[in-house]
């Protein structure tokens, strides 16, 4: 706002606005004065400024609140699996990449879809035993642990015995197996 006065022309910028006729922009985001959080991209604007959270942050761009990280739904913590190639499923960031490792190995790319679910198979089989799969986006980290058992369960049957001759169908049939095995 300027206005002719005796002695000239006195000019009160407006914020975001400095000169001698208010004709300079003010870069807050160099000079420090904008009001951006540790988390948000200071974006220079004509008279002002934007705050925009930066990747992994939703927010105001003033507050920028931490996206949940990447989860992991298949396989559960413990399970113990007979595939020996069983699809990981998880949610993520819709649009994002996530990376995917299983034992350490090297990581491999997985695209969240816009359900935000993302699913990656192992292309070689897993060998029996304890696994570890780790999923991040580059700010957080799941990690699952899980087993793999491709052994058909040993079955004993008790009863009836081996060679037993009935004359009619067993009204029960009892054995041992495993811990957790499913006998049909």
């Amino acid at each position: 706002l300027c206005e002719d006065e005796t002695g000239g022309i006195v000019c009160t910028c407006e914020a975001g606005w400095r000169g001698e006729r208010c004709e300079e922009d003010v870069d807050e985001c160099v000079d420090g004065t904008a009001d951006c959080s540790v988390h948000a991209n200071c974006v220079n604007a004509a008279g002002g400024y934007a705050c925009v959270c930066g990747d992994g942050y939703e927010g105001d761009g003033v507050t920028c609140t931490l996206i949940a990280g990447p989860t992991i739904l298949t396989p559960t913590e413990g399970n113990v699996l007979a595939n020996a190639k069983p699809p990981i499923t998880g949610t993520g960031v819709a649009g994002s990449t996530l990376q995917l490792s299983i034992d350490g190995g090297d990581p491999v790319d997985v695209e969240v879809d816009e359900n935000g679910e993302w699913e990656f198979t192992p292309e070689t089989d897993l060998i029996d035993g304890e696994h570890t799969v780790t999923v991040t986006d580059g700010t957080n980290e799941t990690i699952v642990t899980f087993s793999i058992d491709t052994t058909a369960p040993v079955l004993t049957v008790d009863s009836p015995k081996n060679g037993e001759i009935l004359t009619a169908p067993p009204t029960s049939v009892s054995g041992t197996s495993e811990p957790g095995a499913v006998i049909v």
